[in-house]
């Protein structure tokens, strides 16, 4: 077998055999500006009403996801699934995840909770139990602007 030493072109491939029956669920949003004149402008733009969590392509994140365990995998995914929209701190029920993915040791639990602990996904509340902060630099679920407003680098 032999392996592909070149990205292949992607140009006039054909149509993605997923694409046939996908339906993108939209909503308007209306906001008012101020235009250069002075006076105001209505603009309108379209958004997914589908809840979606967002996965931020930093350098160096795909590699701490390589070194992570499956079950530590398997935990931040349920995390990305999981968070409640512009909360960046979610509780995991312990017992329900653990039935839920099969898990049978505590430990397991608590070796997936320290990998994504030690590799800076997600960090312990000091004073809610199974809580933990998530790490908006990694992922988040909703619009970081308006969770952090002070944070924007304009």
């Amino acid at each position: 077998m032999t392996r592909q030493k070149e990205k292949p072109d992607f140009t006039d491939i054909g149509i993605n055999p997923f694409e046939g029956n996908l339906v993108i669920r939209v909503n308007k949003k209306s906001n008012e500006v101020t235009n250069k004149f002075g006076n105001p402008d209505k603009i309108e733009s379209l958004y997914e009403s589908v809840k979606f969590t967002k996965v931020f392509d930093q350098a160096g994140v795909k590699e701490l996801l390589t070194i992570l365990s499956a079950k530590a995998k398997e935990m931040y995914l349920h995390i990305i699934y999981s968070l409640e929209p512009s909360c960046d701190i979610i509780w995991i029920h312990k017992d329900r995840y653990m039935k839920s993915y099969g898990i049978k040791s505590i430990n397991t639990f608590k070796e997936a909770v320290k990998g994504l602990s030690e590799n800076g996904f997600i960090y312990p509340h000091v004073s809610i139990k199974d809580s933990y902060w998530i790490n908006p630099h990694y992922f988040f679920k909703g619009n970081r602007f308006n969770k952090y407003p002070n944070k924007l680098n304009k």
